[in-house]
């Protein structure tokens, strides 16, 4: 294993109103450190989510020690559509996902491979990249962009398997996003250049915090950062202007980030193994899953807005689950 792998990840991913983006300490974190593995707990979940869990909030700066305690009150419908498991081989590390087509697509990143499943979870077939997947991102329904630990991204057509551009990047291309004609794409793991698909640089920022990030998706005209070892999520323009920010509690390291298409923000959280949804406004929290329902070492977590479902990765057993969810705040 090269010692690059230990620095800072990036993690991508779309939301409908917030660029969402997660600072997370090593790649161990992300992959869910494996050699810790535990049995794993089958379940099967068909409830109404109505638990209410403390959290807190602070105003339009982020201060230490202050911050407002407040409950969550809406609920959301989830239900369990169908748990299968990858087939397992020994260089099998997931760091992405995505449902595109009818497919689930995972990216094995020692395989250096496109892992491919039918929306019912059996096997369909392997893609080999050229080198290790960081992230991959949807397109449309046939194209999806791949970044890895190089210097640039590929645009490739999962249905011919052929790659249709390779655009070269001015520093590690980490983790991507794409909307609207445009990608986000994460370098050097702290500056976010916004291009088209030929390469142009549209306009390119900083991260707002001096944290490098782990989680980006851009939609409309703002973006969150969340920073596990801080408990923190902050909320700014596409530029860096603060919009808002909030703090957790010391339970809630958030990992992994996907949205809804309505707001609500989706979160792995590092170190507690649960799911815990956040509203647009970040004012109100709630847990969805926990270890207790099954959970082992989530690591990946993707929401297709085209269907309204989840689909989660537990690194500790090669398990995916996949979840139809409503919302109804």
């Amino acid at each position: 294993m090269d010692e690059h792998i230990f620095e800072m990840r990036i993690i991508a991913t779309v939301v409908t109103d917030v660029l969402v983006l997660v600072s997370c300490d090593n790649a161990a974190d992300i992959y869910g450190l494996l050699w810790d593995w535990k049995p794993l707990q089958y379940f099967s979940l068909c409830r109404r989510v109505r638990k209410d869990l403390d959290t807190t909030h602070s105003d339009s700066t982020l201060s230490k020690g202050e911050s407002v305690p407040f409950k969550s009150s809406f609920q959301f419908d989830v239900k369990l559509r169908k748990k299968f498991q990858l087939q397992s081989t020994p260089d099998l590390v997931i760091s992405d996902c995505i449902i595109t087509n009818e497919q689930l697509v995972f990216t094995g990143y020692f395989s250096e491979r496109l892992h491919i499943y039918n929306i019912y979870g059996s096997y369909n077939r392997e893609l080999k990249l050229f080198n290790r997947p960081q992230c991959i991102t949807v397109i449309n329904d046939d194209d999806v962009a791949v970044s890895y630990d190089q210097k640039f991204v590929e645009i490739i057509n999962i249905s011919t398997d052929q790659v249709k551009n390779k655009i070269v990047t001015r520093g590690y291309s980490c983790k991507l996003s794409y909307q609207n004609g445009l990608m986000y794409v994460v370098i050097d793991y702290h500056t976010i250049d916004v291009m088209t698909m030929t390469g142009e640089i549209i306009r390119s920022f900083h991260c707002p915090l001096k944290s490098s990030v782990q989680c980006l998706s851009p939609d409309m005209d703002s973006m969150c950062l969340t920073y596990p070892f801080n408990f923190a999520l902050y909320c700014c323009d596409l530029y860096g202007s603060n919009r808002w920010n909030c703090t957790f509690g010391t339970k809630i390291k958030p990992r992994h980030v996907t949205a809804d298409g309505k707001g609500n923000v989706y979160i792995l959280c590092y170190e507690s193994n649960n799911v815990i949804v956040v509203s647009p406004d970040g004012k109100h929290y709630k847990e969805l899953f926990t270890e207790k329902e099954g959970m082992q070492i989530p690591t990946i977590i993707y929401y297709d807005k085209s269907n309204d479902c989840l689909l989660v990765y537990d690194s500790g057993t090669c398990d995916a689950f996949l979840f139809d969810v409503t919302c109804s705040t």
